[in-house]
């Protein structure tokens, strides 16, 4: 569950960093692994969350799945 929570945050930076991504082009960033205490309704988010240029990014599908809101995907839009 770790590495699978690791490989969709890191996916996710690709596309919440637009600098990042350019056509045929390749860009390397560096995070910060964070051990910040992130907690919804009093329990403990156990994902890993990072550090990048100032800002925290936490793993949006647990968060949601938190909330009580239903992820899903869908292959045939990508």
């Amino acid at each position: 569950m770790k590495n699978i929570s690791l490989r969709f945050l890191l996916a996710s930076v690709v596309y919440l960093v637009p600098s990042a991504v350019a056509e045929n082009a390749e860009k390397q960033i560096n995070v910060l692994f964070n051990n910040i205490g992130v907690k919804i309704n009093g329990e403990r988010v156990g994902s890993d969350n990072f550090l990048y240029q100032g800002t925290t990014y936490l793993p949006l599908c647990e968060i949601n799945e938190r909330l009580g809101i239903t992820v899903l995907w869908d292959d045939h839009t990508t």
